[in-house]
């Protein structure tokens, strides 16, 4: 995977180019748009955070993430689930681990209690890969569990955004644009009082930024591989090691000192990680 930080004027050319090419993806037909809300545990001490700044390419992520909608009038269209994922980059490779999960039952799962048996019935509806999905499933679930009862985790900062997907299926290139992005203080129970992490539950921002991360991805393919017509785009842009986890906890670290300037950005507010995720 790359990652870019562009201007708007960026992004309008390389979208312009990959909307010649790639049609949008729609996971749920007819919002172009999936409004996403991240929040990322650490330990009190933050050594996951740590690590991450020292090491792009060596690090471990806990995060909860929520996707919603926005209808004509701008109502959050929300969903009675959250995904919980593990997220492991070593020597350049990315694995995941990710489970659904009702809202209701979050912090009990964060609690330690095993709710094997009350989540699986969450998989009835999806019909025709059941075994495959069981399968998934406990993989997960068994990651999860592992990794939570060896380290003591807590809410730690919050990023929400506006992602738009471009690609013809999801084993195939996949190109997406984030925007629209703030960083807020993250909630110590997640959903124990409001039913959402859409924005207009998260209150003021620390900051947020006019900026927007464009990011290219192909499970078929390796970076530098990509069909011609993308690699002449790229080319004249420069791919960065850009974190939203690291990126949102210096926002927070630094809410007492003014925030953080971005590369480009002159104003008082400064800047800043659908289904398939980055």
């Amino acid at each position: 995977e790359q990652k870019y930080e562009l201007t708007a004027a960026e992004t309008a050319v390389l979208e312009g180019a990959i909307r010649e090419s790639l049609p949008v993806y729609e996971f749920n037909p007819g919002y172009p748009y999936t409004h996403i809300t991240t929040v990322y545990y650490d330990t009190p001490g933050l050594r996951l955070y740590d690590r991450a700044s020292r090491s792009y390419d060596d690090n471990l992520k806990i995060r909860v993430k929520e996707y919603y909608y926005k209808d004509r009038c701008e109502k959050e269209l929300v969903s009675p689930y959250c995904f919980i994922e593990l997220k492991r980059r070593r020597d350049g490779m990315v694995s995941k681990q990710r489970l659904r999960i009702g809202k209701e039952h979050l912090q009990a799962f964060f609690r330690g209690e095993d709710l094997r048996e009350k989540l699986r019935p969450e998989l009835a509806e999806d019909t025709g890969k059941g075994d495959e999905l069981r399968k998934s499933f406990d993989r997960a679930y068994d990651a999860l569990r592992e990794r939570l009862s060896v380290t003591p985790l807590k809410p730690v900062s919050a990023i929400n955004y506006r992602r738009r997907v471009y690609q013809l299926n999801e084993e195939d290139l996949r190109v997406t644009f984030d925007d629209q992005i703030a960083v807020y203080l993250p909630q110590a129970r997640l959903y124990g009082q409001r039913a959402s992490l859409a924005a207009s539950m998260l209150g003021r921002p620390v900051g947020k930024t006019a900026k927007m991360i464009a990011e290219i991805k192909c499970r078929k393919l390796s970076s530098g591989s990509y069909p011609g017509w993308l690699e002449v785009i790229l080319c004249t842009l420069d791919a960065r090691s850009l974190s939203k986890f690291t990126t949102s906890v210096n926002f927070i670290l630094n809410k007492d000192q003014g925030p953080p300037r971005m590369p480009g950005q002159d104003g008082v507010t400064a800047r800043v990680d659908g289904p398939m995720e980055n």
